[in-house]
């Protein structure tokens, strides 16, 4: 009996203390809570377009517990940014026009902290807003104290489909997890949207389709953005043509045509798969890029070409191509000719060539110094194999000369050659930096017989390229770089316009440099 009483009071001790608040709270006075920060900058972003979150943190110094009756924006329910706080949704539901906008009734511990997140859609169009700065403020009831949110924003061309057309399939030489070849659905360019000038950005949703007959000029110093899985469709009949001119010292992208993805704050500067690809297809004519960057798709370019193309389908002059989650190129059965070409930090091949074709690169630096997982793939890989619908004719390798190139990486072997005899397997490098770590291949594959001047003439393998910083792209090349004066002699300016020499060139894409810490060495003797 002495226990039956002992847990029902031990019961009844428990049901009061469930029926009571969670802890007694005092209304916070002013001066009571401090920030983590005292203005959140947000990101640049275009309007219309998300941001990413940002967060602070509210602390309650005091000895006791408190409550802050109510956490807003100063803007109200008309604020193009939205609250999360204490875990509360960032899109409140019901959706009410305070949803995210206004919270009550906040409770934080003696000696403890809450988070508030951030986000921010801006319309420019219903805040005429152009380039310019928006601004609000969390506000906290007794409070004089307030946390400042700023954001640039930047207003850009959208691009997209307006009609509810379903538009147009097209089947790519990708598969999906499954195994089942990556359908693209296409909407087409309009002729006013077939000259992109420099005067506003570009942003585009879906996958926009430059359509026989047409060609996309897009003129020097424009920036085109592609939302997530978006890309460029250029059609069996149609052309590219990219006119980026070579930029002044003091600002090195100036004239350059940047094409990247539409999240434009810092964290998202060299974050590979932000958007799809740029796809040229077979029977794509005259296409042309020039002092162009292109960055963070998931392929950079892809071209299908029939194999016997007599002509170029793409000339590349002054090209980069950074950070693809596959391929940086992928070139199927084409003909590609391409000067000055850079391209680093790919998922796959930086350079990938498949069922032959026909390709010259000179003073091309083609690495693959991938920094956002592991890689299979070498930087460069050649190949006259046929796909299961073509014939092994349609696989011959003509000609893949590469003249002044460097190829290396983070691998021990960048270069991969797979040659199927029943087709042809031209190719060539000629004073070429290579990395090629792997003595068990290169004493039993032909291919790999480093000794052959009819393959290999002049070539460099596995010496040190000094690069400046391939984790962030900088690829230029030191003045103690083994490819430093080794070139054969071409006429012309690198990849930034700097007049190569005469007498002793430089291979790859950058006539060499003296970096800053040779300098300081050489002012310390």
């Amino acid at each position: 009996m002495k226990y039956f009483h002992f847990f029902i009071a031990l019961f009844c001790i428990l049901l009061w203390s469930s029926c009571r608040k969670d802890f007694d709270t005092e209304i916070v006075s002013a001066g009571g809570i401090e920030f983590s920060a005292d203005t959140i900058f947000m990101d640049t972003l275009f309007t219309r377009i998300q941001s990413s979150t940002q967060s602070v943190k509210v602390y309650n110094r005091s000895d006791n517990d408190i409550t802050i009756p109510m956490i807003s924006l100063e803007r109200g329910a008309t604020s193009k940014y939205t609250l999360s706080v204490d875990g509360q949704p960032l899109i409140g539901s019901p959706q009410t026009p305070e949803s995210g906008k206004i919270f009550e009734n906040i409770n934080i511990l003696a000696k403890d902290s809450i988070f508030i997140f951030i986000e921010a859609t801006i319309d420019a169009d219903a805040d005429s807003l152009e380039d310019s700065f928006y601004n609000d403020k969390i506000t906290f009831s007794n409070q004089e104290k307030a946390i400042e949110l700023i954001t640039l924003v930047k207003d850009a061309t959208f691009i997209f489909k307006e009609t509810t057309d379903p538009g147009r399939d097209f089947e790519t030489r990708q598969r999906d997890d499954q195994g089942e070849f990556i359908q693209l659905n296409g909407f087409d360019l309009t002729d006013d949207e077939l000259t992109m000038t420099n005067e506003k950005a570009y942003v585009i949703y879906g996958n926009a389709v430059v359509p026989t007959g047409k060609t996309l000029t897009i003129e020097a110093g424009a920036r085109i953005h592609f939302h997530e899985d978006s890309g460029l469709i250029i059609e069996e009949g149609a052309s590219l043509v990219i006119n980026g001119t070579k930029s002044p010292e003091d600002e090195p992208m100036k004239n350059q045509v940047i094409i990247e993805g539409d999240r434009i704050a810092e964290d998202f500067d060299d974050l590979p798969g932000q958007w799809g690809l740029i796809w040229f297809r077979k029977g794509s004519i005259n296409n042309r890029i020039t002092n162009t960057t292109i960055k963070n798709a998931t392929i950079g370019i892809l071209i299908d070409g029939n194999g016997d193309e007599t002509t170029p389908s793409l000339t590349l002059e002054n090209v980069q191509i950074y950070n693809s989650q596959a391929a940086g190129i992928q070139a199927i059965a084409t003909n590609i000719m391409a000067n000055n070409v850079v391209i680093n930090q790919s998922g796959q091949a930086s350079l990938g060539i498949e069922e032959g074709g026909t390709y010259n690169f000179t003073h091309s630096t083609i690495t693959n110094y991938f920094s956002f997982g592991l890689r299979a793939q070498p930087a460069l890989n050649i190949s006259n194999r046929p796909n299961m619908t073509n014939t092994v004719a349609d696989s011959n390798l003509e000609a893949a000369n590469f003249t002044n190139c460097i190829i290396a990486g983070s691998n021990r072997v960048e270069l991969n050659l797979s040659n199927r005899d029943e087709a042809e397997f031209n190719f060539e490098f000629k004073n070429c930096l290579i990395e090629f770590n792997d003595r068990t291949l290169q004493g039993s594959i032909p291919e790999y017989d480093f000794e052959n001047t009819d393959l290999y003439v002049n070539c460099i393998f596995n010496e040190n390229v000094e690069f400046k910083n391939t984790k962030l792209n900088f690829m230029q090349i030191s003045e103690a770089s083994a490819a430093n004066g080794k070139a054969v002699s071409l006429a012309g300016s690198d990849i930034i316009g700097t007049l190569r020499s005469l007498d002793a060139p430089d291979i790859g894409a950058y006539e060499s440099i003296v970096f800053e810490e040779e300098e300081e060495e050489e002012e310390d003797n």
